[in-house]
């Protein structure tokens, strides 16, 4: 069942003349979590607040479990639409408890439960009497979230709900909210800049830049398969050569030498192609054909990300970023030989 339904939906704002969404068609199942990724200015929140109905379509529709919402003969306004927001800075009333804050403007008979059912599912139980100011950032967003949730919404809607946490909180709430939600059952659309947070909580991931959604995939999808250059270099590092399908179609010809893909069997031989090469698929081999000199090197605790100078065939350098296991040793400028994991290259299109 489909929770949420975008048909060709297209806002233009007042005095602009570049659309912020472009006929933009999602369908977002019941249950699931949906992050809108991508750079500021790509109509990301746009689009939340046209579904929210804080915006309305200039073509389109847009239907909620079923219901129209919003096109070209209907209009209903947000606080009919059953949606549960979550702000960017949580928006809690300062002069009202927790309690309070969570059951804000639910007028329903079992106010008190479904209060206290809520608080519990975000592990606040026992803070009904606390004000906003004593209690952490992370408690805060369980606050925001429990009161998204009370009206038992048709959808929750999450506009960068990460962007004032710190590193260490960041990590353990994107574990935290994607429990909560889960365990109440809800659907969640979530807007992001940051790759990390849509990789972590989603179910599906929408890449939009410039008002027009570049691909819809799970995390591993767009991760692994990257559909243009720019998903291969927005979610992640990546490096694109540019190549030829050789005649065995599964590798790719370029001025470093031939790159095994496991990906291109739908191409053609000779057909001119680009490529993305995750630097975590690079991996260092004292018998690997491709060669580099170390340029720089950063140590991340988790890796080593070096950035190796490389000379094609025609003398030209080229640099690449490589993942290194931490424990490797190396200086600038030591000589690396390293080969390509044919499973982690993907042919994408060049949208330069």
């Amino acid at each position: 069942m489909h929770d949420i339904e975008i048909k060709s939906v297209t806002k233009t704002y007042i005095g602009t003349k570049e659309a912020a969404v472009k006929e933009l068609s999602l369908v977002v199942e019941k249950g699931s979590i949906v992050t809108l990724l991508g750079p500021s200015g790509c109509g990301k929140s746009t689009t939340l607040r046209l579904i929210a109905g804080f915006e309305r379509a200039d073509s389109g529709s847009i239907s909620l479990a079923g219901k129209t919402v919003s096109d070209s003969n209907t209009w209903i306004p947000p606080e009919k639409r059953g949606i549960g927001m979550v702000f960017q800075d949580y928006a809690l009333f300062p002069h009202l408890n927790v309690f309070d804050n969570v059951g804000f403007g639910y007028k329903e008979k079992d106010r008190k439960s479904r209060v206290m059912e809520v608080l519990e599912l975000v592990n606040l139980k026992g803070y009904e009497q606390r004000y906003p100011y004593e209690l952490s950032g992370g408690q805060q967003q369980r606050v925001a979230l429990a009161r998204a949730l009370t009206r038992r919404p048709v959808v929750v809607l999450l506009d960068e709900p990460f962007s004032n946490l710190d590193a260490d909180l960041r990590v353990s709430m994107r574990i935290e909210v994607k429990r909560i939600i889960k365990e109440a059952g809800a659907t969640a659309i979530f807007v992001s800049h940051d790759q990390k947070d849509a990789l972590a909580i989603s179910d599906q991931i929408v890449v939009m830049k410039d008002g027009i959604v570049q691909q819809i995939g799970t995390p591993r999808e767009i991760y692994q398969y990257p559909e243009n250059r720019f998903v291969a270099s927005f979610v992640g590092q990546s490096n694109i050569l540019e190549g030829t399908i050789d005649q065995d179609g599964q590798s790719i010809m370029t001025n470093l030498g031939t790159v095994p893909c496991a990906h291109s069997h739908c191409r053609c031989a000779g057909e001119k192609v680009c490529i993305s090469i995750r630097p975590d698929s690079l991996q260092v081999d004292a018998s690997g054909h491709i060669k580099g000199q170390v340029k720089t090197y950063t140590y991340t605790g988790e890796s080593i990300d070096a950035v190796v100078s490389i000379i094609d065939e025609g003398g030209i350098s080229q640099d690449m970023i490589v993942n290194l296991h931490p424990d490797q040793q190396i200086n600038i400028g030591d000589e690396v030989r390293f080969r390509v994991l044919p499973n982690c290259v993907s042919v994408v299109k060049n949208d330069d």
